[in-house]
């Protein structure tokens, strides 16, 4: 398996759904107490957070969303204010591809 791979991404993001369904169907029920619901709320919540990450890992990174954004960032370069926005982009982009991502959602 490589990074181009998509049986691995595939895999992680069907457990995620699975996962998150799961929940939403416990959470429906009604039998745990309020405590217990207010802190699988609270893990519902970040998770839906931590999907985003999916997005933003290879090979789903380097097929879809790498082109989106340094299409952005260039659109970006063009305007005044937002050249600032677009540097950044382009400053950071190596950095979220190659560390951040791999190791925000552990």
């Amino acid at each position: 398996m490589g990074k181009n791979d998509w049986r691995p991404w595939a895999l992680s993001l069907l457990i995620e759904l699975v996962s998150r369904q799961m929940i939403r169907t416990d959470l429906g029920a009604g039998k745990n107490s309020a405590a217990e619901r207010t802190v699988e709320r609270d893990e519902l919540s970040r998770r839906k957070w931590l999907f985003l990450y999916y997005l933003l890992r290879s090979p789903f990174f380097d097929r879809y969303t790498e082109s989106r954004l340094t299409r952005v960032a260039e659109w970006c370069n063009n305007k005044p204010l937002l050249s600032l926005l677009g540097s950044l982009i382009q400053d950071y982009q190596p950095l979220w591809q190659n560390y951040y991502f791999y190791t925000a959602a552990s």
